[in-house]
């Protein structure tokens, strides 16, 4: 699994916040399957709503104090039994 976020600072309370996040594995049970959905991982979908062996995310959110703006995409590949 690798998870990077990188914060750029454009005034006193404004920012904009970018990750990339990817991760896999094999053979994995159910529970630690890879899963996008939820407020963590992929806005605007159930938790976990989407399952597989891998799995792609990147986010971008720019904050004006209180108020923001975000996209979010990702993939999940699904293997044969999924």
């Amino acid at each position: 699994m690798s998870d990077s976020v990188l914060y750029v600072s454009t005034g006193h309370d404004n920012g904009l916040r970018l990750r990339v996040r990817m991760a896999g594995g094999e053979d994995l049970p159910l529970q630690k399957r890879e899963a996008l959905g939820g407020w963590s991982a992929l806005r605007g979908y159930g938790f976990k709503e989407f399952r597989g062996d891998a799995s792609l995310l990147t986010s971008a959110e720019y904050r004006w104090g209180c108020l923001g703006v975000f996209a979010d995409v990702g993939t999940v590949h699904r293997d044969a039994e999924t």
